[in-house]
């Protein structure tokens, strides 16, 4: 199992790829404990296609 800090640390990294290609900005950030993510897509033309992209790099 990884700490959270390696999650957090790996959250960052992903979020620098999917910002350095301009697909969207996820970030980790905590809640009751917990890491999660939060995302924004500032673009009203975001696809679902884009979204399932982001969604496939945190798997």
């Amino acid at each position: 199992m990884h700490c959270p800090t390696d999650r957090i640390r790996r959250g960052h990294d992903r979020s620098e790829r999917l910002l350095a290609g301009w697909i969207g900005s996820v970030t980790p950030a905590g809640w009751e404990g917990e890491t999660v993510a939060r995302s924004a897509f500032p673009h009203p033309g975001t696809s679902v296609e884009i979204v399932e992209e982001i969604l496939d790099t945190m798997a």
